[in-house]
């Protein structure tokens, strides 16, 4: 019996492992991910740990600037990693948005990262407000005023989108269809949406914000080497493995990219086994 206890705990000590998750938005936070994966990974045998990033209401480490909203939640993230990784190697989570983060990390502390596991991604930004105006010309009513801003915004991206930016998400938040659409099943989608309320609801005004101060510079920074999974939802809205393909190609120089049949933006929450296999046989090689 002793000696089970022995081998049993000599096992989960070779494969136990430190996950450490950055959601997406911007405007977001983890504590739905914190409720709905940390037990499930905890009853894997590993742990995780959730990443938020600066607030204008809660306090996390940095108080909120316009400005340099972007390059604080940068290194916020850093200093979260380094407080982390205990002297061992860790995976990294990042969730939409927050293939950032996770870039800026295995960018910056390489020896600290075992593998980057990306959900969704997105890093090319451009990209994914072309499909967010997509998504309004094909569900908004086509005499609505709304509609019709999309319509121009469309007609001439190169120089509509950036000015517009504000007025695209605002659109999208308010387009009933937008939402829902992140999700397969409504109860998925309830159980998410009931953790952000009151100083962690969502804020479409940081998600301006931050989208606004990143400097183009960080997409010209040198490539990271540490191996890369990217999963895509194929009935996702948001980010697709063509549009995405050029930018996380040309920063992460060791990818690989998948995507999973009949999933959308939170694959990892709707279908957490399907997601874990997946994981765990990326990072068995």
């Amino acid at each position: 019996m002793k000696l089970s206890f022995i081998l049993l705990f000599c096992v989960l000590s070779v494969y136990s492992k430190t996950f450490l998750y950055f959601h997406g938005g911007p405007g977001g936070n983890s504590l739905p991910e914190q409720n709905l994966l940390a037990e499930k990974f905890k009853g894997k045998g590993h742990k995780i740990v959730f990443w938020n990033e600066i607030s204008k209401v809660r306090d996390e480490g940095y108080k909120f600037t316009k400005e340099y909203a972007f390059k604080k939640n940068l290194h916020s993230a850093r200093e979260f990693l380094l407080k982390n990784h205990h002297d061992d190697e860790v995976y990294l989570i990042g969730h939409s948005f927050g293939a950032h983060y996770v870039l800026d990390l295995a960018r910056q502390f390489p020896q600290f990262v075992a593998a980057n596991l990306l959900i969704g991604p997105v890093l090319d930004t451009t990209q994914t407000d072309k499909l967010i105006v997509e998504f309004n010309l094909n569900t908004l009513d086509k005499d609505s005023e709304a509609h019709k801003a999309m319509e121009k915004v469309a007609a001439n991206y190169d120089e509509e989108l950036e000015k517009s930016r504000a007025m695209i998400y605002q659109t999208a938040f308010t387009n009933p269809a937008f939402v829902p659409a992140y999700f397969n099943s409504p109860d998925k989608l309830q159980a998410y949406f009931a953790y952000l309320t009151g100083a962690y609801a969502f804020d479409l005004e940081v998600l301006v914000d931050v989208r606004a101060s990143i400097n183009p510079a960080f997409y010209r920074r040198r490539p990271t080497t540490v191996p890369t999974l990217a999963l895509f939802g194929s009935k996702d809205h948001v980010s697709q493995i063509d549009s995405q393909r050029y930018v996380l190609e040309s920063q992460f120089a060791d990818i690989e990219m998948r995507e999973v049949l009949n999933q959308k933006h939170f694959y990892h929450l709707e279908d957490f086994d399907g997601f874990y296999s997946e994981v765990s046989n990326f990072i068995a090689y």
